[in-house]
């Protein structure tokens, strides 16, 4: 039998369990001291946890949250036998006050931890007082005030140099320029501020300071206003309806008082009168009056005074002058109360005109405004005119209807044909004129004879100034026809030649077209052509012409040409060549007009092969065998024949090239060498490869004729 028993758990005593002698797994051994640990770091916090701005100097805190950390490797414990509750961080809860806090700093792997440490941390969560003083008030002197606070830090405070602590503890602001900011701190860094202005003056007003109530010292009570103060007394008047001719006017206050335009009281001074300067026209003034003894102020009083000491203005008429029929004259002025002719009163239109009717003696217009300004002026008014030689004797007013009964005349110079000047006309004045085109004075000058230069068959007027008087005639008129340009030809150019069948179309233009020659013969005069003004006339034969055209004034216009019958080609241009299997081109340009025209160029003959003997044929025949293969406008046996066919082409070919070409295009075919002498010799029927020069020699001749019998051809034709 065996007796046990099992418990389920060790009892660990140093890390061994005191039954089973197993390992506890949790031992830590006991750490060794270590008084070189870094200390731990405080952060202020806001209740929600997150950091604050809440610490001040000294170990002052604002906030009673604080985080308590290790340095990095470390451990906070509160009790070093209670090392399980060990942690990087501790929170803890100031009091307001001192507080005092102890803790411990161990290795996170529990070998070393430090000696009791003690931190006096304090909280002041209140902000110092200011007793004393206003926030943003003004002081009129310097103020004392004081400071409730056991922590206040003044090094860290802000404080305006004008601002003094007293002995008592106490501070005093004194007075400085703007405004001045005094913010105290505590050694928590809570604080307070406080704006003040200390101006070292009082600002009065109605004799109490405004900033500070004090009681000005100087202050007097304003006078009291009245309504029942007399009046100023002005300069009498030049006029009713204080009308005035003088500027200046004095303005008098009644006995016992004082006399000011303003009703500031520190104005009036002594003065009892007023020295008034008036605009024109109407004048405002107001003014106040103030009792000796100042208790009595009257209310703002008004005087209307008009000043006007300018005369009326009467225009329209010269004084001492005579009129020979009734004038309008115009008076002038703003003021206008009377106006009399001779003594009468008159009334003057709505636009202050008035009409002085004619009389047997002189009359004297007058004119008075409301300031007694007056004007008048003197004329004699006659019942109509006296004119002679177109101007009035009385007044030297000129005739309207004056008459002269000489006309201008037109001078002959530049004058064509029925009746038509051809050149600008001239009219002459009569003597003792001068003329214009208009009646304005201005026109006139010293101008005898006007020159017209406007063509056309029309009636113009003029007028004519006597020059002794200087009167201008009524318009007179008198008739003109002028053409200065002579018809125009369109058609033909002079002094050029035409071929027939370019149909030359002769158009005459002139608006007055007179008469129409061809050859000196009329074709056309003015019967015929009535109102036209063109005329159009075709030539139909060739020969030489002059073809002449007159307007009615005789201006002439004419055109010399000549029309061939027949056109005049040139030696055309080849356009395309002849071929052995087409035919080629040639165009030819008329030298006068310009026509063309094409022509064919026969296609090239096709070389045929010789089969002489060689005993039989000498050089002389083979070169006439080559000949025969030149075109049909060559030689057809020997050069000697050349002239019995070559005109049998002419001259739809041009001759001047068909015996080239041909020579050329039978050089170009004649049969070549290919590889031995032996075939050269089998082709040309020749012995030996040493007659070929020979060959060349006679087609150098062939050339040589060609060009002999083109030059003959070339002769002929131009002796047709």
């Amino acid at each position: 039998s065996v007796h046990i028993t099992v418990n389920g758990t060790h009892t660990f005593e140093d890390g061994v369990c005191v039954h089973c002698g197993a390992s506890d797994p949790d031992y830590v051994p006991e750490p060794t001291e270590d008084t070189n640990i870094p200390d731990i770091t405080l952060t202020a916090l806001n209740e929600d946890g997150t950091a604050a701005d809440g610490q001040g100097t000294d170990g002052w805190y604002r906030t009673k949250y604080i985080t308590l950390t290790a340095p990095e490797g470390y451990n906070i414990v509160e009790n070093p036998y209670a090392r399980l509750r060990r942690m990087p961080t501790l929170d803890i809860e100031l009091e307001e006050g001192e507080n005092e806090i102890e803790y411990y700093l161990i290795k996170e792997d529990n070998t070393t931890i430090s000696e009791l440490r003690t931190r006096k941390l304090y909280l002041d969560t209140k902000a110092p007082q200011i007793n004393g003083l206003e926030e943003g008030k003004v002081y009129c002197e310097a103020v004392t005030f004081s400071v409730v606070e056991e922590n206040l830090d003044l090094a860290s405070s802000s404080i305006p140099e004008s601002v003094s602590q007293n002995s008592d503890g106490s501070f005093t602001a004194s007075p400085a320029a703007g405004v001045q900011e005094i913010v105290l701190r505590d050694k928590a860094g809570n604080e307070t501020s406080v704006h003040i202005t200390v101006n070292g003056t009082h600002a009065f007003e109605d004799g109490v300071c405004v900033h500070c109530g004090a009681s000005d010292p100087n202050y007097k009570a304003p006078a009291v206003q009245s309504n029942d103060v007399p009046d100023a007394v002005p300069t009498t008047p030049d006029a009713a309806g204080n009308w005035y001719r003088k500027n200046t006017i004095k303005l008098t206050a009644p006995t016992g008082y004082y006399i000011s335009q303003t009703s500031d009281e520190s104005s009036f001074g002594t003065a009892t009168s007023l020295d008034i300067t008036l605009n024109e026209g109407e004048n405002k003034i107001t003014y106040y009056l103030l009792s000796t003894d100042g208790k009595v102020i009257s209310t703002e009083k008004t005087l209307t005074a008009n000043f006007d000491q300018t005369a009326p203005v009467i225009s329209g008429v010269e004084g001492k002058k005579t009129y020979c029929e009734a004038p309008t004259l115009t008076i002038s002025d703003a003021n206008l109360v009377q106006v009399t002719v001779n003594g009468t009163p008159v009334s003057l239109t709505a636009e202050g005109t008035l009409t002085v009717s004619p009389a047997e003696t002189e009359q004297t217009i007058k004119a008075v405004d409301a300031a007694g300004n007056e004007a008048s002026i003197t004329i004699t008014v006659h019942n109509g005119h006296s004119y002679a030689n177109g101007i009035c004797t009385v007044c030297g007013q000129y005739d309207p209807q004056y008459t002269v009964n000489v006309d201008a005349q037109f001078l002959t110079q530049g004058l064509g044909s029925n009746g038509w000047y051809r050149a600008n006309a001239t009219l002459k004045a009569p003597d003792g004129f001068y003329i214009a085109f208009t009646n304005d004075r201005g026109s006139f000058g010293a101008n005898k004879q006007i020159v017209i230069t406007e063509e056309g068959s029309y009636t113009m007027k003029y007028y004519l100034m006597n020059i002794s008087s200087g009167a201008i005639s009524q318009e007179k008129q008198i008739s003109i026809k002028l053409d200065k340009t002579p018809p125009v030809i369109s058609g033909a150019e002079s002094n050029k030649t035409y071929c027939l069948d370019q149909k030359i179309t002769l158009t005459v233009k002139d608006e007055n077209l007179y008469s129409v020659k061809l050859n000196n013969q009329e074709i056309a005069s003015e019967s015929s052509l009535n109102t036209n003004d063109t005329f159009t006339y075709e030539i139909t034969k060739a020969g030489t012409y002059v073809f002449t055209a007159a307007d009615a004034a005789g201006n002439l216009a004419s055109v010399r040409f000549t029309v061939n019958e027949n056109h005049t080609w040139n030696d055309g241009v080849v356009q395309k060549e002849a071929t052995t299997t087409a035919v080629g081109e040639k165009l030819y340009t008329c030298t006068v007009c310009g026509a063309t025209k094409t022509e064919e160029i026969p296609m090239v003959t096709t070389p045929e092969a010789t089969t002489q003997t060689p005993t039989t044929t000498t050089p002389e025949t083979t070169t006439q065998t080559q000949a025969t293969t030149t075109p049909s406008t060559a030689p057809s046996t020997a050069p000697s024949t050349a002239p019995s066919t070559a005109p049998s082409t002419a001259p739809s070919t041009a001759p001047s090239t068909a015996p080239s070409s041909a020579a050329s295009e039978a050089s170009t075919t004649l049969p070549m060498p290919t590889t031995q002498s032996g075939q050269i010799n089998q082709i040309l029927g020749i012995e030996d490869a040493s007659g070929i020069i020979g060959i060349i020699l006679v087609v150098i001749g062939i050339i040589l004729a060609a060009a002999v019998v083109a030059m003959i051809i070339l002769t002929k034709r131009s002796k047709k």
